[in-house]
């Protein structure tokens, strides 16, 4: 009698605050225009980052061939290109490098940001219900951070461990003594060179195991936003009301 007398309670309680709860808890429309427009600012953030970081990339290398051509004229007399060489072929891998990044759209997190955004308009052009649309963006999204976690981390580990073996490298050349037709100057040359790269590597390497990616972070932040706790009840001015 005093369980069926307090359910009747909580009944009329949560009926008497259905309308505040109704206005509370925003419609599946809101969620979807919120997601759009996330979605939209995302892609352009992205889009910028993506324009200038391969026009800084293609004029760093576009500076460095012509440097790294007067070194291979310079080295050829004496029959080491090396150095030369190598400046050259970094510029040229910079430049190229420069050149896809503003060719290809998918590239970098811009492409998956306008994916996704593209999939939201698809359903809303196919008249898809809004919460369904959202559900399917939503999962799309988690996986593509889920697998650029992984290989984020794993990308990092390999340049750990690369750059730890060109520091290693780099170490036996400073020290030892020249090598076989290489002269002192040459073999620091080379010394200098590893050391430098194999820090940079593992510098780098640490940073992807450590430092989300704009994808997994917008995506950990957006899921935080989305989330409530399984239930809640708050007072409203008839009542309370459930929050699931």
């Amino acid at each position: 009698m005093k369980v069926a007398f307090a359910s009747a309670v909580v009944l009329c309680l949560f009926a008497g605050a259905a309308p505040a709860l109704a206005q509370e808890l925003p419609p599946p429309s809101d969620d979807l225009e919120r997601l759009s427009a996330t979605l939209g600012e995302l892609s352009s953030q992205s889009r910028n980052y993506r324009t200038w970081g391969g026009i800084g990339t293609i004029a760093v290398g576009a500076a460095v061939i012509p440097a790294g051509a007067v070194m291979l004229g310079r080295s050829s007399d004496d029959g080491s290109p090396a150095p030369g060489l190598i400046t050259v072929s970094v510029g040229a891998g910079a430049v190229l490098g420069g050149v896809l990044l503003l060719a290809v759209p998918t590239l970098g997190p811009a492409g998956s940001f306008e994916s996704l955004q593209q999939e939201l308009d698809e359903g809303r052009a196919a008249g898809r219900p809004p919460a369904e649309i959202v559900a399917a963006v939503e999962a799309a999204w988690r996986e593509k951070a889920e697998t650029q976690r992984a290989l984020r981390q794993v990308a990092g580990g390999i340049g750990i461990g690369v750059g730890a073996l060109a520091v290693a490298g780099g170490t036996i050349f400073a020290v030892a003594d020249p090598i076989g037709d290489l002269s002192r100057a040459e073999q620091d040359g080379f010394a200098a060179a590893f050391l430098a790269s194999g820090f940079l590597a593992v510098v780098l390497g640490f940073q992807g195991l450590m430092i989300e990616e704009s994808l997994e972070s917008s995506w950990r932040a957006h899921s935080a936003g989305r989330k409530r706790s399984s239930f809640e009840i708050r007072p409203t001015g008839t009542g309370f009301a459930a929050v699931f």
